[in-house]
């Protein structure tokens, strides 16, 4: 005989509910990730949209700090030029008579990278410079940069007179940089040559090597080229004279 059991139907109610209470949650997570995934598609798309507008890294990012200092190496080797050219005197309200000249620095190719005129006091100057020999892979062929250092008068020491390379300054000297290649591996290359040439310690350090050259006189006449450059340890000059202006002739008298 089978009647009313309360036990039974309780279960069956309970099943019921755990089941109705399993698909609401199950319903309600969907829905949640659903909103969740909407909220963060348009965050991924315009990630993409930027890594997508990045600028790939042009071909010199992607060289070594080795090639830039190679590339320093043959640009700045021992042997390019610097002129002194003597476009002028003139005297002061003393009495002390001026020189005007006009300095221009070269690479190894001969290429100029930078001119200024100057007016120094007397008529000799002094040249020193300043070669740094860099670690490289062959101890045969590492790199060579060859900085011309100042000019300064008999009347002055050097550190007072005009600085061609400041090694107390800071960043890429104007005249040695380059856009073809980053500007912060320029500037981290050339704040660490500046402190090999100010700290031994540190150039030990590194590898580098610091060889001061001796200044060479320079004894300025009108019309001077004067053309120097490191050869062998030693600053070498040859003088030269401007070509003078050609002669106009004279008109020729009328015949009356």
């Amino acid at each position: 005989m089978s009647g009313w059991n309360p036990w039974r139907d309780c279960r069956g109610a309970a099943s019921r509910a755990v089941v109705v209470l399993g698909t609401a949650w199950l319903a309600g997570s969907g829905f949640l990730l659903f909103l969740y995934a909407r909220t963060q598609a348009p965050a991924v798309v315009e990630s993409r949209q930027r890594a997508q507008q990045r600028p790939s890294p042009t071909p010199a990012q992607n060289l070594s700090r080795a090639a830039y200092e190679k590339f320093l190496g043959r640009a700045l080797a021992p042997g390019r030029l610097m002129e002194l050219i003597v476009t002028g005197s003139e005297k002061s309200m003393e009495g002390r008579k001026h020189t005007l000249l006009r300095l221009v620095e070269f690479n190894w190719d001969n290429k100029p990278l930078a001119q200024e005129d100057l007016r120094v006091q007397g008529e000799l100057v002094f040249c020193n410079a300043i070669v740094l020999r860099l670690p490289g892979a062959d101890p045969e062929d590492r790199p060579l940069l060859c900085l011309f250092g100042c000019l300064y008068t008999d009347e002055a020491k050097p550190e007072e007179g005009y600085r061609l390379f400041d090694a107390s300054a800071a960043g890429v000297p104007g005249k040695f940089r380059s856009d073809e290649w980053p500007e912060d591996m320029q500037n981290r290359v050339w704040t660490h040559l500046r402190k090999c040439i100010t700290s031994p310690e540190h150039a030990r350090a590194s590898g580098v090597g610091v060889e001061r050259i001796k200044a060479v006189p320079v004894v300025l006449s009108a019309g001077g080229i004067y053309s120097i450059r490191v050869d062998d340890g030693r600053l070498l000059l040859q003088e030269r004279r401007a070509p003078a202006p050609a002669k106009k002739d004279a008109p020729a008298e009328k015949e009356e």
